[in-house]
C-alpha cells in the first residue's frame, strides 16, 4: 500500500498503527474467482485494490479496506449479492473499505478507478478521482480524528471560502486533492474543501491550535456561513470582547450557539444550546454542551443511513 503514498501519509498511518490483517483479504485471482461465482462485476482496478490495500485498518477495527472486506459482515458472513452493491450510473460498484457500522457510508470503486460515497437513501456520489488521492485522504482525517487528542479543534461550515487555507498559512496537500475535494495542511492542522453531490458540502478545519480555529471561525462567520466548533471547553470564564457567534439548529426546536472571544492570539471558543449554561458556569459535575464539527462525510437527507 505504502508504495502509492506520499512520505507525509506514510509517516501517518505509520503512527497510526495502519497495518493489514490477512483475515480481511484474499489473493487477487482467489477474489476474481469469487466475483464469478456469484456474478459479481470483476474490475482489473479492484483486483489490484485488493493486492494494494486488501485487509489494510486500524489496530482497532475501525477501518478494512479492500473489496473482500466491503463485502464481508462484521458477523463473518460475505454477501454477494449484485442486488446490494451500489451503482452509479447505473453501473455496479465493487466496494473498497468496510467502514465500522457507525460510520454508515461506504468508498466504492467503478471500472475506471473512481471512487464514490455510497449509503442507503442516498444517491451515490463521486468522491475521490482515484484509489491513491483517497488513501491520502483517509490519511489526514484519521490523523485529524485521531482519539486521546484532548486540544484537537474543528471548525465546520457548509460553505467554501476562497482564499481561507492562505489566510491559515497551510499549504496545499496536491497528492490528497482532486475534482471533488481539495485539501491543505500545515503544522497540526488540516483543512479540506469538499464538493461531493448529495453529501455534505463545504469546510472543514482539523487543528491544535485554537488561534487557527478562531481565525478560522471569523473568517466564515464574517462571510455570513453558519460555523459548526467541537474543541476542548474552557473551565474559566472568556476575559476579552466577544468576537462572533454563530448559531446552527439541531432539530426538535433546540439551537446550538458557538462563541468567540478574544483576543485572537489567545481566545476562548465555547459551545452550549441556547438556554443553556456555558461551560464555565454548570456545576463541575455537569457535561459541557460542545458543538458538533461534523467528522466524516454525511447525508443531508434520509437520517443517518445505513452502511450498503
Amino acid at each position: 500500500m505504502y508504495e502509492l503514498l506520499s512520505p507525509r501519509a506514510i509517516q501517518m498511518f505509520s503512527r497510526l498503527g495502519f497495518r493489514s490483517d490477512p483475515a480481511w483479504t484474499v489473493a487477487p485471482e482467489t477474489l476474481r474467482g469469487m466475483l464469478e461465482r456469484h456474478g459479481l462485476p470483476v474490475y482489473d482496478v479492484a483486483l489490484e485494490a485488493e493486492a494494494l490495500v486488501g485487509g489494510y485498518g486500524l489496530p482497532d477495527g475501525a477501518w478494512r479496506l479492500g473489496v473482500y472486506a466491503g463485502l464481508a459482515r462484521f458477523d463473518g458472513s460475505v454477501r454477494w449479492t449484485r442486488k446490494g452493491l451500489p451503482h452509479a450510473e447505473g453501473r455496479p460498484l465493487l466496494p473498497v473499505s468496510a467502514p465500522a457500522p457507525a460510520r454508515g457510508w461506504t468508498t466504492c470503486i467503478d471500472e475506471q478507478g473512481a471512487l464514490y460515497l455510497a449509503m442507503e437513501e442516498v444517491p451515490t456520489a463521486p468522491a475521490y478521482d482515484r484509489l491513491a488521492q483517497f488513501l491520502e485522504i483517509l490519511a489526514l482525517e484519521l490523523d485529524a480524528a485521531a482519539e486521546g487528542d484532548a486540544k484537537r479543534h474543528f471548525v465546520a461550515s457548509e460553505v467554501r471560502m476562497p482564499g481561507l487555507a492562505q489566510r491559515l498559512g497551510l499549504d496545499a496537500a496536491e497528492a490528497a486533492s482532486g475534482a471533488f475535494i481539495r485539501t491543505w495542511s500545515g503544522e497540526g492542522a488540516h483543512l479540506f474543501e469538499r464538493d461531493t453531490p448529495g453529501y455534505h458540502p463545504g469546510t472543514r478545519l482539523a487543528t491544535r491550535s485554537a488561534p487557527l480555529a478562531a481565525d478560522a471561525f471569523l473568517a466564515l462567520s464574517a462571510a455570513g456561513a453558519e460555523v459548526r466548533w467541537s474543541g476542548p471547553a474552557p473551565t474559566r470564564a472568556p476575559a476579552g470582547a466577544l468576537l462572533a457567534t454563530s448559531r446552527s439548529r439541531l432539530g426538535h426546536g433546540n439551537v446550538r450557539e458557538v462563541s468567540v472571544w478574544g483576543p485572537p492570539t489567545a481566545p476562548c471558543i465555547a459551545a452550549r444550546r441556547v438556554g443553556e449554561p456555558w461551560p464555565w458556569e454548570q456545576d463541575r459535575r455537569g457535561s459541557p454542551a460542545v458543538a458538533s464539527a461534523s467528522q466524516s462525510p454525511a447525508p443531508k437527507r434520509g437520517g443517518k443511513g445505513k452502511r450498503r
